[in-house]
C-alpha cells in the first residue's frame, strides 16, 4: 500500500497535479483493511477517489476457499478458512459478512465481480442490510470476534508480484 501511496504522491509533486482515481484490489476486505487507514494519504496527495476492488480478495474470503491459482500465502488461505468456519458456526454466510463489512466500512467507491445474479442480489440484499442499520451492533461484534480469528494475517497481503515473476526487462524478483 505504501508504493501505491508514494506513486500518488509522485504525480502530485512532479506532475503538479493530482491522480484523479486509484483502484487497489483486495485492501479493503474483513482480512485487510489497508487502504482504509492508506485514505488519508491518498486524499492528501490530491486523489480524487479510491476504489477497492474484489470485496471477496479474488476468493479467499468464500465459504468455498480460494482457488488454486490464488496467490496468497499458505498462513493467509489457513486464517481465512478459521474465519470461515467461525463466521459459519455463528450461523453466518462469509460472503454476506464481507459484503456487510465492506459496506459499512468504505464509502468510496466499490468494484466487485459476481459469477451469478444470485451472488449480485446477495451483496445488494446486504448493502441494503448496512443502510437500513439491521443488525449493526451483531455484526461488529462478529467482525471484531472474526478479524481477531484472522489473528497476525489481519491486514497482511500477499506479494505481487510473487517471487519468481521475470519483467519484460529480465528483472527477476526475488
Amino acid at each position: 500500500m505504501d508504493l501505491l501511496v508514494q506513486r500518488a504522491e509522485a504525480v502530485q509533486e512532479q506532475l503538479a497535479r493530482p491522480l484523479d482515481v486509484v483502484l487497489s484490489y483486495c485492501n479493503m476486505t474483513l482480512q485487510n483493511t489497508t487502504l482504509k487507514s492508506a485514505l488519508p494519504r491518498f486524499h492528501s496527495a490530491g486523489v480524487n477517489r479510491v476504489l477497492t476492488a474484489s470485496p471477496l480478495s479474488m476468493g479467499l474470503l468464500r465459504s468455498a476457499g480460494p482457488q488454486p491459482w490464488h496467490p496468497a500465502s499458505q498462513a493467509q488461505k489457513a486464517a481465512c478458512i478459521r474465519v470461515r468456519d467461525y463466521i459459519e458456526g455463528k450461523g453466518d454466510n462469509l460472503a454476506d459478512t464481507c459484503m456487510r463489512f465492506l459496506f459499512a466500512k468504505w464509502n468510496e467507491g466499490i468494484i466487485g465481480g459476481w459469477s451469478s445474479i444470485k451472488e449480485l442480489e446477495d451483496a445488494v440484499r446486504m448493502w441494503h442490510c448496512v443502510q437500513s442499520g439491521v443488525d449493526r451492533e451483531k455484526d461488529e461484534i462478529l467482525w471484531k470476534g472474526a478479524r481477531e480469528v484472522i489473528g497476525d494475517q489481519v491486514d497482511t497481503m500477499w506479494a505481487s508480484p510473487g517471487t519468481g515473476w521475470v519483467y519484460k526487462d529480465g528483472t527477476k524478483v526475488e
